[in-house]
């Protein structure tokens, strides 16, 4: 998957923004955010989630630009489900393969949550809903200047995905992406996985290119 990056035209961004890692469950954003807070920037919620409760979705209709240049980094889940102040905003937009994404959402629920019993077509489900999702996602952070990067070059590549954010913030803020790259470290098994991500190596080695999803469409 290449790298996009959107500049919307008369759009100037006059202050350091704030940059909002964006994207659906399993995607990556709290590596990302642990990258950018290993360079230096201010990340809101606390290691290694970053989390904090006012940008819980629950809560995103009481997210305010205020709260958000209170920080660096934010990271925002499902964009598509309420409106985001994107006032001196640049976004990063991970995108991972759909079925990969369903199968770890899925992989995460029944090993976090004992117990848990999913229909049958679960994660078939799952990763339909992620492409319609996407496109309504990215229409809600539109007008502001925007890279999309995928979550399988973090962790096949770190250090190529850390220059590539390197690259596109470099605007704005000085970060190096040596020391961003030294997140996601090397496992045995031959596949990158950042502190906390030991699920996604299986995923990983038994991604399937062809993945039957691909007849849905590609991504706009």
């Amino acid at each position: 998957m290449n790298t996009r990056t959107y500049n919307p035209p008369n759009v100037t961004i006059r202050d350091t923004p704030t940059v909002i890692v964006a994207g659906h469950a399993r995607c990556g954003s709290s590596l990302t955010l642990q990258m950018l807070h290993a360079a230096g920037l201010r990340c809101a919620g606390r290691f290694p989630d970053f989390e904090p409760a006012e940008l819980n979705v629950s809560r995103r209709s009481q997210l305010t630009s205020a709260f958000l240049h209170r920080y660096d980094a934010v990271k925002i889940l499902d964009p598509f489900r309420g409106p985001i102040p994107l006032a001196s905003t640049v976004v990063v937009w991970l995108d991972r393969d759909e079925l990969q994404q369903a199968l770890s959402q899925v992989k995460f629920i029944t090993e976090t949550m004992p117990g848990t019993r999913l229909k049958p077509g679960s994660t078939l489900i799952i990763a339909n809903s992620l492409l319609t999702d996407r496109s309504r996602s990215i229409a809600n952070l539109s007008g502001v200047p925007r890279i999309e990067v995928s979550f399988e070059l973090a962790i096949e590549n770190p250090l190529e995905f850390a220059h590539r954010l390197a690259e596109f913030l470099s605007p704005w803020y000085l970060v190096d992406p040596r020391v961003m790259a030294r997140c996601v470290r090397p496992r045995r098994s031959g596949a990158n996985c950042a502190p906390g991500m030991d699920i996604e190596a299986e995923l990983i080695r038994g991604r399937d290119t062809d993945s039957p999803l691909r007849a849905l469409g590609k991504r706009g």
